[in-house]
């Protein structure tokens, strides 16, 4: 009886993990310049193409962190495992915080050469209720 409880509580622990999980507001792209009403507490996914080897990466040029907590990054290859430069897509995972109308602002830039040299540029506004 022990383990059968124990198996039902796991199994409600990963459904809550995987409910959460799916529950993101995926972020992208085409999303460019448009508004996004959000609860406080939820989670945004941000996913944007990069291009490996050309230096070009994503970089936030403003995230208010009175609004938003940054829980991961990664990136993921989109093409062939052994292939050098291809396309990457890197993932923010964001949970917002306070109530309030904030923005993601990002550009598509070389480090070294400043936000001057900024091949693109990405921005929502995030209405947090």
């Amino acid at each position: 009886m022990k383990k059968l409880s124990f198996s039902i509580c796991m199994i409600l622990a990963a459904l809550f993990v995987v409910s959460l999980a799916a529950a993101a507001t995926v972020v992208r792209l085409p999303d460019n310049g448009k508004e996004i009403r959000i609860k406080a507490g939820a989670i945004i996914e941000l996913a944007l193409k990069e291009q490996a080897g050309t230096g070009y990466i994503w970089e936030f040029h403003h995230l208010d962190p009175r609004h938003f907590q940054v829980l991961s990054t990664a990136t993921r290859r989109l093409a062939e495992p052994n292939r050098v430069g291809g396309p990457l897509l890197r993932v923010w995972r964001l949970k917002t915080l306070a109530p309030g109308v904030t923005r993601l602002s990002l550009d598509y830039l070389r480090p070294w050469e400043g936000r001057g040299g900024a091949g693109k540029h990405f921005e929502v506004t995030v209405r947090i209720q």
